[in-house]
């Protein structure tokens, strides 16, 4: 993704955390940063610069791969597109952040009417997207009308995950 310009204003920052959550490589915490600028010429819900760091509860960095858009084919099937795209036969097994930008817009105006962006923990292996997701919520620095305050996540259920089908 493209770095947020020097200087760029406004720049809009969020922080969000989750904690025990049970991966492929065991239990594991979470902590993420997350900012992104809007130009004057901004368009579209992916026109945006961002910027994600994250980290497990080691010290370990979760590589960003992108953000997520949604695209209607001529089909009218929605499809999910990561940006950029993604060679999955060159990435590592592990844990990998991507974005939701969550971006509306005003139908009057065409302007930015509200950001809540979503960041998502997710899982590859064997050079696939695995089921295993979870949202990190995401807490404005400075909440405003622009930046909500998100809902309270529900606390995570303890067990052990049993597939029944």
């Amino acid at each position: 993704m493209p770095a947020i310009p020097a200087g760029a204003a406004p720049v809009f920052a969020w922080r969000g955390s989750r904690q025990n959550l049970q991966t492929y490589w065991g239990l594991q915490s979470v902590s993420v940063e997350v900012s992104a600028h809007f130009p004057p010429t901004w368009q579209n819900p992916g026109d945006g610069f961002w910027s994600v760091a994250g980290k497990t509860g080691e010290n370990r960095p979760l590589p960003f791969l992108g953000v997520v858009k949604r695209h209607q084919n001529e089909n009218g099937t929605e499809l999910t597109l990561l940006v950029p795209p993604l060679d999955l036969n060159s990435v590592r097994d592990g844990l990998y952040l991507v974005l939701v930008p969550g971006v509306a817009r005003d139908p009057q105006h065409g302007s930015i009417a509200a950001i809540t962006p979503e960041l998502h923990l997710c899982e590859i292996r064997r050079h696939a997207f695995k089921p295993f997701r979870v949202r990190i919520p995401l807490e404005p620095l400075q909440a405003s009308p622009l930046t909500p305050t998100p809902e309270v996540l529900p606390p995570l259920a303890i067990g052990t995950p049993i597939p029944l089908n």
